[in-house]
């Protein structure tokens, strides 16, 4: 399979450090994205596009196995890889299918879903993901939010939220406020919404 051969060549890749041009990455890594994950961990530590390359790869594995993606994340030493491992992998998964992404998310005896929600890269990939797709359709979010079992998880779902929210319509967070889900928000929230 292809990435056996290893690592091509930035110039065969036609990776300029730009992200467009990391898009070639995917059809590289589809048969076998584990080993290409592992090639550029172990090889592209010290270069630029390294964290493109991974992202990349982290959105082809988890089209395919997210959990094994996930996994592998968690496992990275290096900060920068795990955070594109996780964020990016959760993220794919969350499009592809939310609700799977937030059993996972909400998971509390696995220890690595544990590390994840610690770190609250789980929790912001579903988030994220629901955000961009409009309050008004985001029941199951809330709901997914209000069933967190971790009380840190729940707040920084909805920090998160919030976050996400300054950047859309004012009138969403009024709704949000003065709707059903309006125990959730945080005291910033109300006031922004006042």
């Amino acid at each position: 399979h292809a990435p056996a051969i290893g690592i091509p060549s930035y110039q065969q890749l036609g990776i300029r450090g730009y992200p467009p041009d990391t898009k070639k990455v995917a059809e590289w890594a589809r048969s076998d994205p584990k080993f290409a994950a592992e090639l550029v961990v172990d090889q592209m530590k010290n270069h630029h596009p390294g964290r493109e390359v991974l992202e990349e790869i982290a959105k082809v594995w988890a089209e395919s196995d997210p959990e094994a993606a996930l996994a592998f994340g968690a496992e990275l030493k290096d900060p920068g890889f795990r955070y594109t491992m996780l964020t990016n992998a959760m993220k794919v998964w969350t499009r592809d299918d939310p609700e799977a992404a937030a059993a996972y998310a909400a998971d509390r005896s696995d220890p690595k879903v544990r590390s994840l929600l610690g770190n609250g890269l789980a929790v912001s990939g579903v988030v994220d993901e629901w955000a961009s797709k409009g309050i008004a359709d985001n029941d199951a979010m809330w709901n997914w939010i209000e069933t967190l079992p971790d009380v840190e998880a729940r707040e920084r779902a909805v920090q998160r939220l919030e976050q996400r929210l300054q950047l859309d319509t004012d009138n969403g967070l009024i709704d949000l406020v003065a709707g059903q889900y309006g125990h959730l928000a945080t005291n910033a929230m109300v006031e922004r919404a006042a």
